[in-house]
């Protein structure tokens, strides 16, 4: 499976909800992955060298919230609430996300780029 890059903004103080549909190449012709037995984690880290993230989702509860997955149809939603896009503090961050099977048997990273912050003035 081929990692895609795509940078987007996030706009400060703002919900944020994207759509993701995964596909694979099979022949020369996309088609949607199934994502059945598949979970989500996305993370956005202002240096690829900081050790922690500055949001960290996942699509399994047990770890986190963010991410929803739609198996049959190879949908992943991703949603940041308002409430963590208005303490975010930086100008420019990487992130990448990445579908896994239990105990990480498999993992493909689906989806990598920048994201930039466009503060808010009304707070």
């Amino acid at each position: 499976m081929n990692v895609q890059r795509a940078d987007f903004e996030i706009r400060q103080g703002s919900s944020l909800l994207k759509t993701l549909i995964v596909q694979e190449n099979v022949g020369g012709v996309l088609e949607v992955f199934d994502l059945t037995g598949y979970e989500a984690r996305l993370m956005i880290r202002e240096k690829l060298t900081d050790s922690s993230p500055v949001i960290a989702l996942y699509s399994d509860a047990l770890l986190g919230t963010g991410l929803t997955i739609t198996a049959v149809d190879g949908l992943i939603e991703v949603e940041i609430p308002p409430t963590q896009t208005s303490v975010l503090d930086f100008r420019l961050a990487i992130y990448d996300l990445e579908i896994y099977t239990a105990l990480d048997a498999e993992v493909y990273r689906i989806l990598e780029g920048f994201i930039t912050l466009s503060k808010e003035s009304t707070k």
